[in-house]
This record gives structure tokens, C-alpha cells and sequence, in this order.
């Protein structure tokens, strides 16, 4: 498989530790970077891999000027493998752990690009937010030094504001990323690379991504206290 990439080097990591692990092979050639390569090595990143093969096929009408996605190229001898390419710049920057223009420019041609209203209740996040807290309020017994109290505490807020809203109301929705972090992209002159794309959908609020990327680079900063 990496001869068929014309490589002449190669390197190999394992992400994120968990049921959604993958191995991921580096591809480069004169010392550039030039294909990723994923495997699956549990049925739930078997699934992942599925989904980004999807989303990117989706995304592919689209062309984006602030943004650059990878390009997927199906391995006929295993669907279950991804090889990537156009995922990483061949002079990268410095990624920043704060939102910066550059971000809420790729952010914006997203929305204008895949922008549309939807009801409340029909959305992919409204679902999944009411299947979370069915699952919390079955067991909420925090497994970290939250206490039981403060447990009870937020997830009483969070029913609170569930039951507050109107599912019945047409909001304004767009594609988003769903995993909009500084260890999902590389930086460009004037656009960024992202990649890991298993998790986007094309029905999430408005500036989810922005949210996101905020609370995540706060989390790793151990700057966000509750």
C-alpha cells in the first residue's frame, strides 16, 4: 500500500487513547508530507473511518477558498482504509491555541456555503443532547473528584434549560466540523488545513464550531473552571 503512494519514507502514530483509536500512517516524500494513511483497529473506528469517507465525499461540491479538507482516495483491496492526501501545507505554520481570524474566516464560508433553517427538534444536536441527558439522569454518579452534590447541581441546570427550550422553533443551522480544535488542523499562509472530519455534520447550530474550539482550548489550558 505505501508503495503505491510513490513514497520514499514513512512514520506511524496511534491517536487519541480510547475505543475510537486508529493507526495512522505518515506518508512523505522528499521529506514532505504527502498521504496519511488510517486503519481501523476497533469496530468503532471502523465505523469513524466510514463516516469521514462520507462526509468528505459530501463536501466535495463544495469549494472553499479559507478552508482546505482532504482529499479521499478509496483502497480497493480494504474499504476499511482511508488515504488521505492535500492534508497537511508544505511550509505549515505555528497552530494557535486561540481563535484567530483565520479561523472565524473558514468558519464563515462554511456557514455561507451550507447555511439552512431547520426545526429544533430535527436537528442532530437537539437529538443528541436529549439522548445525553436520558443517559444522565439514569446514572450521574461522576467518575472524577466532582462531587455527587455539584453533579446533581448541573445536571438539574441542564434539565432545566432542556425543558426550556422550543423544539418546535426554526433556527438557522450549517455544517460545522464537530471536533474544531487546534490538534485537528495545520495553519497555511491564509487558510488552515483540517482534517478528522468523522464527526461533521451539516445541521448544527450556528458558530458551533467557534464554541467548540474555545471550550476545548480552555480545557487543555486548564484555564475553564466550573
Amino acid at each position: 500500500m505505501i508503495k503505491a503512494t510513490n513514497a520514499d519514507g514513512f512514520s506511524g502514530f496511534t491517536g487519541t487513547v480510547g475505543k475510537n483509536r486508529k493507526a495512522i500512517i505518515e506518508i512523505n516524500k522528499n521529506q514532505k508530507t504527502t498521504n496519511f494513511i488510517k486503519f481501523p483497529i476497533s469496530d468503532n473506528s471502523i465505523n469513524l473511518i466510514e463516516l469521514e469517507k462520507n462526509n468528505l465525499k459530501k463536501l466535495e461540491v463544495y469549494s472553499f477558498q479559507k478552508s482546505v479538507l482532504p482529499t479521499i482516495t478509496p483502497y480497493s483491496k480494504n474499504e476499511n482504509v482511508a488515504i488521505l492526501s492535500n492534508v497537511k501545507p508544505q511550509i505549515p505554520t505555528i497552530n494557535s491555541m486561540d481563535l484567530q481570524e483565520t479561523h472565524l474566516q473558514a468558519i464563515k464560508e462554511w456557514i455561507d456555503k451550507t447555511q439552512a433553517k431547520r426545526t429544533l427538534k430535527d436537528i442532530s444536536a437537539y437529538q443528541t443532547i436529549t439522548g445525553s441527558l436520558t443517559t444522565l439522569n439514569a446514572d450521574y454518579q461522576p467518575v472524577n473528584d466532582l462531587s455527587i452534590e455539584k453533579a446533581k447541581q448541573l445536571l438539574d441546570g441542564l434539565n432545566q434549560l432542556h425543558k426550556g427550550l422550543d423544539k418546535t422553533k426554526t433556527i438557522p443551522t450549517a455544517m460545522a466540523h464537530c471536533d474544531f480544535t487546534p490538534w485537528n488542523m495545520y495553519f497555511g499562509t491564509d487558510k488552515i488545513y483540517v482534517y478528522d472530519w468523522e464527526l461533521a455534520k451539516m445541521d448544527m447550530p450556528l458558530l458551533f464550531d467557534a464554541i467548540h474550539f474555545i471550550f476545548q482550548s480552555h480545557i487543555v489550558n486548564n484555564i475553564l473552571v466550573l
